[in-house]
């Protein structure tokens, strides 16, 4: 019996051993591995600290306040828009586009498929580019054109005069701008 208690005394110090062993492999093993995380964090650091890139300084874009976008068209079921500057053209100009739309209607797109009339005021003193369909102003029906012309050959349209176009059914060439001239 005695020997049995030798023999089970002998096996459980060797698994103690065995333990002890194995939970200092395991043990050398993590401070390596934390010991390489380590040196690869200062290292990444390192070079966050380097020299700092210096860029070329970026201009800052001029923004020119042209006032242009105080002159809007409500054109009824068509939508209504404002103005915008037009940098070819040194001018203000107010269309059919959705980029410039304050209540959206059906638009140029659909304006070409089907007859339409609009009457608006004219907001600036400027010219009325319309080639197709009709257009008058204060009642006088204008030629057709690009810019449209009255029939004494003028051209330049009054601020708060009444601007009629329409089409006698659909159009692709149906759409209108108008250009301030100061």
């Amino acid at each position: 019996m005695k020997t049995i208690w030798k023999v089970l005394l002998g096996v459980f110090a060797f698994i103690l051993f065995v333990g002890v062993l194995a939970g200092l492999v395991f043990g050398i093993i993590s401070m390596v591995q934390y010991q390489k995380m380590a040196t690869r964090l200062t290292d990444f650091e390192e070079s966050k600290v380097q020299e700092p890139v210096v860029e070329e300084p970026v201009e800052e874009p001029v923004v020119v306040v042209t006032g242009c976008e105080q002159y809007t068209m409500d054109l009824g079921s068509i939508g209504a828009y404002y103005g915008v500057y037009d940098w070819n053209e040194e001018a203000c100009t107010v269309g059919i586009w959705e980029t410039s739309a304050l209540r959206k209607g059906i638009g140029l797109a659909e304006s070409k498929l089907q007859a339409f009339s609009v009457t608006f005021s004219m907001p600036f003193d400027g010219e009325v580019n319309n080639s197709a369909g009709h257009i008058s102003i204060n009642g006088v029906e204008w030629v057709l054109g690009n810019p449209a012309q009255s029939p004494d050959g003028e051209t330049i349209v009054n601020e708060g005069d009444s601007v009629t176009i329409w089409t006698d059914g659909p159009n692709d060439s149906a759409g209108f701008e108008l250009w301030q001239k100061k």
